[in-house]
């Protein structure tokens, strides 16, 4: 995986977090109709069973690893200073495409994705020295 490989794995871990969130949240409205059309019931079982669903769609949390992974691109984007971070931050955090990030630093687009490739080339060597896998 090259650098930006690494640094989109941002993005995907948030879509992907984002998706989790949206199942829960159809699940957890899914489970309010059954028990509003069951309510008055006297199926215990059926209610005891829409309750195990409930806690466990409320339990359900997202992977500590993709959490810490995107802390660490967050950390790492970071780190890097001035105009390099501020790029590398409004396009693999913001996703922000390159016009937009033209419009929001006063650069030109040539000028922009030269100082993103040196960021990339610093990000590289950061990367590798943390010992991850970088291309």
């Amino acid at each position: 995986m090259d650098v930006k490989g690494y640094l989109r794995l941002y993005e995907d871990s948030l879509r992907h977090s984002l998706l989790i969130q949206e199942e829960r949240k159809e699940e957890l409205a899914m489970i309010k109709g059954l028990r509003s059309k069951i309510n008055g019931t006297d199926d215990l079982k059926l209610q005891q069973s829409l309750d195990k669903l409930t806690i466990t769609a409320l339990k359900i949390k997202e992977d500590p690893k993709a959490v810490r992974l995107r802390e660490e691109i967050l950390t790492i984007i970071e780190d890097v200073p001035g105009i390099k971070g501020e790029i590398l931050h409004l396009r693999y955090i913001d996703f922000m495409k390159w016009e937009n990030i033209e419009h929001k630093i006063y650069l030109s687009g040539r000028r922009i994705r030269g100082i993103h490739k040196e960021a990339l080339e610093e990000l590289r060597s950061v990367l590798i020295s943390k010992g991850i896998d970088i291309d």
